[in-house]
Parts: structure tokens; C-alpha cells; sequence
């Protein structure tokens, strides 16, 4: 089977940008908004492959979910649930109260 190449055409700028992103040090949050169908996924999918030997971690929104509590957290942690058991009490007990294994607030 013939392997298919992705490219971008018209992205050179965001896609360095992005890079320049992945690349600086500390911590920092990244919002990538836009139209269906404008190519998002595409760039999600280019920095994804920046990350190197770190965990990359997603979630997508569903409107279906807008009303449940903790859709979004549930979804993008849920990958981290093995890892649970290592956090101190405090954190344990939001973790569990966001996947339904304990009651409680979800509020520290």
C-alpha cells in the first residue's frame, strides 16, 4: 500500500509558530480556534508530532456532552487514570470525584 503525505499548503507561518511554541520553555497553555473545515486537526496533528518523548493528551467537544459534568476533564484525563494512585490525597480525591469513583465536590 502506497503511503500518503501530508502537507499543509499555506501554513508555513502557524506551523512555525506552533513549532516555536512546542520549542520555548515553561509552562504555557495554547487555544487553536476556527472554522469546520479549516485545517485545525491538521495543525493539532503537526504539533502532536513536535512532542517527542512527551505524553501528548486530547480531548475534542461534543455537543451531545455540553450538559454532562466533567465531559471534557473526563475525556482528556482518562488516559491518566493509571497514574492516579501516585497523586497525594487532596488531588486523588478531585480525580476521583471527576470519574465517578467518589462523591464529593469537585472543588479544592
Amino acid at each position: 500500500m502506497e503511503s500518503l503525505v501530508s502537507t499543509m499548503v499555506g501554513r508555513d507561518g502557524v506551523q512555525e509558530e506552533l513549532s516555536a511554541f512546542m520549542a520555548a520553555a515553561g509552562g504555557q497553555a495554547l487555544i487553536l480556534r476556527g472554522e469546520t473545515g479549516v485545517g485545525k486537526s491538521a495543525l493539532l496533528d503537526h504539533v502532536a508530532g513536535l512532542a517527542g518523548e512527551h505524553r501528548v493528551i486530547r480531548a475534542a467537544g461534543v455537543e451531545a456532552e455540553a450538559e454532562l459534568p466533567f465531559a471534557g476533564l473526563h475525556q482528556l484525563l482518562y488516559s491518566l487514570l493509571p497514574h492516579a494512585t501516585g497523586l497525594d490525597e487532596g488531588r486523588r480525591a478531585l480525580f476521583d470525584v471527576v470519574f465517578g469513583l467518589r462523591e464529593g465536590p469537585a472543588t479544592r
